[in-house]
């Protein structure tokens, strides 16, 4: 598996959708910022990687389909809504595009 993209972070990152095999996500900066990818049975989504309590870097639980903080046991769906936990709001959504097999982050 390649190394996750480092590109400078005023430009687009665009990376091979294959590199999201459905099931999977991936940790990447994107203008500066963790942005995690994830590839579900919906399609790709991504968001802000920074838990909207304290900052920390959730991770993607494929198996129970949740974003997951492991500072204050917080948990996210798969659309970024707070399931458990005290983070004040859903995590922030990252925009991107899809073409030609790549996804885009915008």
């Amino acid at each position: 598996m390649p190394p996750p993209p480092r590109l400078d972070p005023t430009k687009r990152v665009s990376i091979p959708l294959s590199q999201i095999p459905r099931g999977s996500s991936l940790l990447l900066k994107h203008k500066g910022s963790p942005v995690l990818a994830i590839h579900t049975e919906a399609g790709i989504k991504a968001f802000s990687a920074v838990c909207t309590h304290l900052g920390c870097l959730v991770k993607w639980i494929p198996e129970k389909k949740v974003f997951d903080c492991p500072c204050h046991a917080a948990q996210f769906d798969a659309s970024g809504k707070v399931l458990t936990g005290p983070p004040p709001e859903p995590l922030h959504p990252v925009n991107f595009e899809i073409i030609d097999d790549n996804i885009i982050f915008l």
